[in-house]
């Protein structure tokens, strides 16, 4: 996995994946796995969270343990209740720990 001018490359089983950045909605840590996702396209690949973040644009921003979000793609924001909306529909939480960090970063 790295970063090329403007794209996050991504290995798999099913190949090599370049990815714009505009297009990643949120990525998704679950079983050791992350799952990117876009508007038409879910990539699975290997790797830790710390790492993708490190290749991304400041403009994704952690807000969970396993979940990482596009600022672009921010549909709907609910500190109340901890949670956002992305473009997609996807619900998504913001956790305690992140919290802070996130409405800074967001503003």
């Amino acid at each position: 996995m790295r970063m090329e001018k403007n794209k996050l490359t991504v290995k798999n089983k099913d190949g090599v994946w370049y990815i714009d950045f505009q297009k990643i909605i949120y990525l998704e840590f679950m079983d050791k796995k992350i799952s990117l996702y876009t508007d038409d396209a879910q990539v699975v690949f290997s790797g830790t969270m710390g790492h993708v973040q490190d290749l991304l644009p400041p403009y994704f921003i952690r807000c969970h343990r396993g979940f990482i979000v596009n600022e672009h793609k921010i549909k709907n924001l609910n500190f109340g209740k901890n949670y956002l909306t992305v473009s997609s529909g996807k619900v998504i939480p913001i956790s305690r720990s992140y919290k802070k960090v996130f409405r800074e970063k967001i503003g």
